[in-house]
């Protein structure tokens, strides 16, 4: 890669060029690219997490027009969380959008975007139909830049749009300026990392978690089925629980209901019991014949025990422990690649409302709009 420095001491017509800059590459003939060194570097020293395919964001600044020329000014890059990148689709969210106007207005205030940028050790040049895809399904200026960064070997592709998609460029330049606005944005993603490494459970939107334990980091798919055993296992307990209170409540009352029948038994005398005569003695020969006076005391009582304590059993235990199981408040749901809040409340009430949103935010405890692939979550039934 030849590198030139040069000095640029004033215009290109009315365009005012950089005046320290390094030239990579051949000149692009009429389309002139220069990247700042600030912008230039982060985008470099990005690192995806290994279950990540690669880090993506968009690329801010202005684009000016002379004669024939086309010059492409990058003077600010912001990464982007909430973007499903695989090798095998790169997609920005519905919530994309939304997050990164609040960053821009923020950071670059009357920068527009004039392209995005991919690091990636996974994807290479070899995937470049997958790029174009998503370049044309998301990227509509016809002057826009890609820039393909693999952090590994530390090479930079920078690619152009042209009307059959886009072309890779001859060469380009990183120039050098006092750019405060990145400088700024730098800093404030440097505090975030570090506020993340200190609490491992703050969300700060990518998913940047490290698997942190002595052994082997878990696959993306070893994840997603943990958390899925994890959710049916919760599920498992709370039924077990309800099956439990419902059965020391059903054993409650069976006991309350078996005690008048002992009460019964212990006032009936046995059939054997001997007769005492007016005087006080027992009379033996009149044991065989009290068989039938115990005919009539035994009939109520054996009634009573059988048929009112035993229907109240029979009835409560069967109605109040089944309402529990048959309330469900919540529905699960797997998010899967390409889902946002946005879409997940269209498919599970029918629209995408903020309001469906801020129900799904409130059940799961999202401090923002960015969910996981994998990720359990819990709908609220309407």
């Amino acid at each position: 890669m030849e590198v030139v420095y040069q000095n640029n001491t004033g215009k290109t017509g009315g365009i005012q060029l950089p005046r320290n800059i390094k030239q990579y590459g051949n000149d692009n003939g009429n389309k002139k690219i220069y990247i700042e060194d600030y912008v230039y570097t982060f985008i470099n020293d990005l690192r995806q997490d290994e279950y990540e395919e690669g880090v993506t964001g968009l690329l801010l600044g202005e684009v000016c027009h002379e004669g024939d020329n086309t010059y492409i000014f990058v003077r600010g890059a912001i990464e982007v969380t909430n973007a499903a990148v695989f090798k095998d689709k790169i997609a920005f969210t519905d919530e994309t959008w939304p997050v990164t106007k609040v960053i821009v207005n923020q950071y670059f205030p009357g920068y527009e975007i004039v392209g995005w940028y991919l690091n990636s050790k996974n994807i290479n040049e070899g995937d470049m139909p997958v790029i174009d895809k998503s370049d044309r399904e998301s990227f509509q200026n016809e002057d826009g830049v890609f820039v393909l960064v693999n952090p590994d070997i530390r090479d930079n592709a920078v690619y152009s749009k042209t009307d059959s998609g886009l072309a890779k460029n001859d060469g380009y330049c990183v120039f050098f300026e006092r750019n405060e606005a990145m400088q700024t944005y730098m800093n404030s993603i440097r505090k975030q990392h570090m506020a993340y490494r200190k609490d491992s459970d703050a969300a700060t939107g990518r998913y940047r978690s490290m698997v942190k334990s002595k052994q082997q980091p878990m696959s993306k798919n070893m994840k997603k089925h943990l958390t899925i055993l994890y959710g049916l296992s919760m599920l498992l307990v709370v039924i077990v629980l309800i099956i439990g209170v419902n059965s020391i409540n059903g054993f409650k009352k069976n006991s309350a209901v078996d005690k008048p029948l002992d009460v019964v038994d212990n006032q009936t005398p046995g059939v054997t019991t001997p007769v005492e005569d007016a005087t006080g003695n027992i009379d033996d020969s009149t044991e065989a014949t009290t068989e039938t006076p115990t005919e009539e005391p035994t009939e109520p009582p054996t009634e009573a025990p059988t048929e009112a304590p035993t229907e109240p059993p029979t009835e409560a235990p069967t109605e109040k422990p089944t309402d529990p199981p048959a309330k469900q408040e919540y529905t699960s749901y797997t998010v899967v690649a390409g889902d946002s809040l946005s879409s997940i409340a269209k498919k599970m009430y029918g629209s995408g409302s903020l309001e469906n949103i801020n129900l799904i935010k409130e059940a799961n405890n999202l401090t923002d709009n960015n969910i996981l692939v994998g990720q359990v979550l819990k709908i609220p039934n309407k």
